[in-house]
């Protein structure tokens, strides 16, 4: 596995605005490598080879992997790879993955995972040395862009991409302060 993620305990609130069971973020272990295939599969199968990217990650000593635990049950995941710009004058937090399985859904895990990645983004760095969040989104995942751009995630004008399987992405950047 590779750089674990720092441990993150929160109880985020269901749409209703009830605490749910049990929630914790860990860092992900060799033995949850099973779950994280199968949600990957899930959850980016359909934009293309996401099952080979997470498994290289997986082994990545720069990637930190967390996983949510809702009732003592892998509920979602996310992967976070932290470093300094080619330039160096930054650190740049690339949120590589964030999924959180169907059924676990709008009930404040992904914005959990979020809260966590921009946490150790954060804690990136030292000095007055300049912190920015940036992940790919699926120009057609609603869902995911509206959890993005709530947090503050902002398109970045940059040429269009798309994934190998020919679905539109957008690049999303958040500066940390």
């Amino acid at each position: 596995m590779g750089r674990r993620a720092p441990p993150v305990h929160r109880r985020p609130e269901t749409a209703a605005g009830r605490p749910p069971d049990a929630v914790a973020i860990r860092p992900a272990t060799a033995g949850d490598e099973g779950f994280l295939r199968q949600l990957t599969a899930q959850a980016f199968g359909h934009l293309g080879p996401y099952e080979e990217w997470v498994a290289s990650w997986l082994r990545d000593p720069r990637v930190g992997t967390s996983l949510v635990e809702r009732a003592g049950q892998p509920a979602g995941f996310s992967m976070l790879v932290v470093g300094r710009s080619p330039t160096g004058e930054r650190w740049v937090g690339d949120l590589l993955v964030l999924a959180v399985a169907p059924p676990h859904r709008r009930r404040g895990l992904g914005r959990a995972l979020l809260e966590q990645a921009i946490e150790v983004c954060m804690l990136a760095g030292c000095g007055k040395v300049e912190r920015w969040l940036e992940l790919s989104v699926a120009a057609d995942n609603e869902a995911a862009r509206r959890l993005f751009e709530r947090a503050g995630l902002a398109a970045v004008d940059v040429p269009t991409s798309s994934y190998p399987n020919g679905q539109r992405s957008i690049r999303l950047r958040r500066a940390l302060t």
